[in-house]
């Protein structure tokens, strides 16, 4: 059997209609006419029938644009065919484990957060940004960009780095002592820190520590 669509309106493209049983069998061949190009969210009630029974034995249907397909889900129930956009699946994890278990989470394209390890589905095929959330003591991870196809499950990993912290002395505070010890949780990841010790205006003998802004290496 053999069709042709030039629009969506019902005129302008070919029917079938009956009112009895309807057998699919055969081939269905589709063409495009008249310069018309399908659009996602486009559907054509190609046959009308009381029942239906059988299957066609093959289906050619029209090239679409990118990440469309063509869903014939309906077709043996309804006798409709329509244009649907290519979807899939994205599945990130998130690292370290402790970071993760803090509360990191990630989101694709400004959604709703998710936690490590959970899978998105039906998102539509191309390209996506992936974001992560802030943490208290952590660098976050950086955005990044993701390619989902239709086939497979696309898979991202984002890392963040413990900030390195001075533990003693509290960053601020007056050191009066002749020999101070400084403890530092050195973090995790290419981090440089550094430490300024000076005078106290008003205390000649104390000095006063504090802590650098961090700076990334790369």
């Amino acid at each position: 059997m053999t069709m042709e669509l030039g629009g969506t309106n019902s005129w302008l493209y070919d029917q079938f209609n009956l009112t009895g049983t309807f057998n699919f069998s055969g081939s269905l061949n589709v063409s495009l006419v008249n310069g018309y190009t399908p659009l996602f969210g486009d559907s054509f009630d190609l046959f009308g029938f009381g029942a239906g029974v059988g299957a066609f034995s093959s289906m050619n249907l029209p090239a679409l644009g990118p990440a469309l397909y063509w869903n014939t889900n309906s077709l043996y129930s309804t006798g409709e065919i329509k244009v649907d956009a290519a979807t899939g699946s994205l599945q990130v994890t998130i690292l370290p484990t402790a970071v993760a278990t803090n509360g990191a989470q990630w989101r694709v394209d400004a959604s709703a957060w998710q936690s490590s390890g959970t899978t998105v589905s039906n998102l539509v095929v191309g390209t996506h940004t992936v974001s992560f959330s802030s943490v208290a003591g952590w660098v976050t991870a950086t955005s990044q960009v993701v390619t989902v196809t239709g086939t497979n499950t696309a898979t991202a990993t984002g890392t963040y780095w413990l900030k390195a912290q001075m533990l003693a002395p509290t960053p601020g505070s007056l050191l009066t002592n002749t020999v101070v010890a400084f403890a530092w949780n050195a973090g995790i990841g290419p981090s440089q820190y550094a430490l300024w010790v000076a005078a106290h205006p008003t205390v000649p003998t104390s000095t006063r520590c504090s802590r650098a802004p961090t700076r990334r290496r790369r």
